[in-house]
């Protein structure tokens, strides 16, 4: 006896989809093929490693082993700079009698020290403003040195020549001044 299905209405249904049924269920498959690309990306990503990421690995182990020994040194070399430091501050009291300039001279200045985030615009103007007193000053001083080349060249006596080769040179430009200098080592 052969089986026939059966034609009648109560046995078949139509399927119907609705709009956010078919949203929910590619929502659904989205969901489930990110989350199983996220697990398949974490598996490979553990267990699988380039030769990059392998000889940073060794890198990292080494430079880890050599940590220790590099504090080490950094204490000592910041021993010896402070004892570096007091022998300056002696030099400059017996050779100099003065005290030893800072080592970082803008840590001096209060503008500058005060905080770390200085606008470029502040910094700008702090600096355009010193190097008008520099410029100010240099002019002084090349005005004196004038003054006096005047005198002397003046006098003619037994001085020897005074005067600049030309005008547009000044002495600051020629090199450094004659006279007893100091011992270098110091």
């Amino acid at each position: 006896m052969k089986h026939t299905p059966e034609i009648a209405g109560e046995n078949i249904k139509k399927v119907t989809r609705t709009f956010w049924g078919i949203v929910r269920n590619t929502l659904k498959y989205i969901a489930y093929t990110f989350s199983l690309a996220l697990i398949y990306y974490v598996v490979f990503a553990l267990t699988v490693h380039t030769d990059t990421e392998k000889s940073l690995r060794k890198e990292n182990k080494l430079f880890e082993s050599y940590y220790p020994k590099m504090l080490e040194r950094e204490k000592l070399v910041e021993d010896v700079i402070n004892g570096i430091q007091i022998k300056d501050r002696q030099v400059y009291a017996d050779i100099f009698y003065d005290h030893a300039p800072d080592l970082d001279p803008v840590s001096t200045t209060g503008f500058l020290a005060a905080n770390d985030t200085i606008s470029d615009s502040d910094m700008i103007a702090y600096t355009s403003s010193k190097a008008d007193v520099l410029f100010e000053k240099m002019a002084a001083i090349e005005a004196n040195f004038r003054r006096v080349a005047e005198v002397y060249e003046a006098s003619r006596d037994s001085i020897p020549p005074l005067s600049m080769p030309l005008d547009s040179i000044s002495y600051a430009q020629v090199g450094a001044s004659v006279g007893e200098r100091m011992n270098p080592f110091y």
